[in-house]
């Protein structure tokens, strides 16, 4: 969960947008010692659709970049590195639009290349499993755009 920023260029004639998103993201569940942040920026090129004049769509496809952190207290005895992962991303998304500004929601599949495991030592100092990153990172996003 966390705040995201999306800039979007439709340089052609054609219903195709190009897109640069940041996002700072928070997992929603925390482990039972601590939470994750990451850091992520997704490339698209989205296709618009117009159902009508006040509804339209996207299907997007791209690349996404992210940097996993876990913070730092409580991992005293584990693994305290950022890991970084890369992969493909999917989006799709309908909009409506209210004046000026559109009212959306985006829902994302991303696949993280590699799929980390975030590991402590207990106290016998066997390696436990404390956060692990899925095949498949699902995103829902609902906001706020104006495009110029």
């Amino acid at each position: 969960m966390g705040p995201v920023v999306t800039v979007g260029l439709t340089p052609l004639p054609v219903p195709l947008r190009f897109e640069w998103q940041g996002a700072h993201r928070r997992s929603v569940s925390d482990t039972y010692t601590g939470a994750f942040h990451s850091l992520e920026q997704q490339w698209r090129i989205c296709a618009v659709g117009r159902a009508s004049s006040a509804l339209s769509g996207t299907a997007c496809a791209g690349a996404a970049w992210a940097a996993i952190v876990p913070s730092p207290y409580p991992f005293r005895n584990g693994d305290r590195g950022a890991k970084s992962a890369a992969g493909p991303v999917l989006a799709l998304g309908p909009a409506l639009r209210l004046g000026p500004l559109d009212a959306f929601a985006d829902v994302s599949l991303m696949f993280p290349r590699p799929n980390y495991v975030f590991v402590y030592r207990d106290g016998q100092r066997q390696p436990r499993t404390l956060y692990e990153v899925d095949a498949t990172v699902v995103t829902v996003a609902v906001g706020i755009r104006r495009t110029f």
